[in-house]
């Protein structure tokens, strides 16, 4: 496993962290680390696919990733946005 993806598999163990705000902090790390890179779940450990399908984004980040994709794929927000709420 490269360096990357450890550093994302460790932000979403502290995820795990009793403390909310330090748990919050790291999966939002981690969900950072993972646009920035590119890093997909599915490249990540089942353990890690689980936890991020438990916690949902927040409504910023959700807003961040929407953006950004976006921006990379030249697909609008707007039809990005639709996107992701269908698949819920």
């Amino acid at each position: 496993m490269d360096t990357t993806r450890l550093k994302i598999e460790r932000c979403i163990a502290l995820a795990r962290s009793d403390n909310e705000h330090e748990a919050e902090l790291a999966l939002e790390r981690a969900r950072s680390l993972m646009r920035q890179y590119g890093v997909e779940p599915d490249d990540l450990s089942v353990g890690a696919q689980a936890l991020l399908r438990e916690r949902p984004f927040p409504l910023k980040a959700r807003s961040a990733a929407v953006i950004d994709f976006a921006k990379r794929s030249g697909v609008s927000a707007r039809e990005r946005a639709a996107r992701l709420w269908r698949k819920r």
